[in-house]
């Protein structure tokens, strides 16, 4: 296509809220099988969203949590529906989800916890380049100290379309090389990460 079909998408992480490990369902103890309440910080009407989209996170007390599940349900950037089950943690620990939630409806425990848990927002973010069919095409980079994944992927939760290793640099720069026809995300483009390892991210597309 002509240069001038290209469009891009900023990404600075220093804008992006932190996790927040209750900001789902603050501290509970539930006596029986069901759902946890949705009424952490980042909730309204039963429901939280995560600004941006990411994972989710389940943190118990001093209790181990290791012979429950958990079950995350909730919908993704695009409104489909994401279910993740989670075994759950053990003593003062926390376990995530692999899948990307925008929206979280229910959180289900399949028997009564022996002490309290929480249920927040997670680390890994996952950053919209662009919600519709695209083609990735290049990509610039600004690091931070740590070196860490820039996982491209074909809908918010779909297949891996590349993955880059930021370099760890502080303040350092990074332009890598993109096949010359792109990188088709039939289903949106999104890129996973965490905001500790990128300082800022441009991502060009048409």
């Amino acid at each position: 296509m002509a240069g001038s079909d290209t469009l891009s998408t900023y990404v600075l992480s220093s804008d992006i809220a932190a996790a927040d490990p209750n900001g789902v369902c603050t501290t509970q103890t539930p006596s029986g099988a069901g759902n946890l309440t949705i009424n952490g910080a980042l909730a309204s009407g039963g429901e939280a969203t995560l600004v941006p989209a990411r994972n989710v996170t389940i943190t118990s007390g001093g209790s181990s949590e290791t012979g429950k599940n958990f079950t995350v349900t909730g919908t993704d950037v695009n409104g489909n529906a994401v279910s993740e089950q989670l075994a759950g943690p053990g003593s003062s620990a926390t376990v995530s989800t692999t899948k990307i939630f925008k929206v979280v409806t229910q959180v289900y425990v399949d028997a009564a916890t022996a002490g309290a848990v929480t249920v927040g927002s997670g680390t890994t973010i996952s950053s919209t380049i662009y919600a519709g069919r695209a083609r990735i095409r290049g990509l610039y980079f600004v690091n931070t100290a740590n070196s860490g994944p820039l996982n491209f992927v074909n809908g918010n939760n779909g297949n891996t379309v590349m993955k880059i290793q930021t370099t760890g640099g502080a303040t350092s720069a990074d332009y890598p090389d993109v096949p010359d026809e792109g990188l088709l995300c039939p289903d949106g483009a999104f890129v996973n990460f965490l905001a500790t390892d990128v300082a800022s991210l441009t991502v060009f597309y048409n």
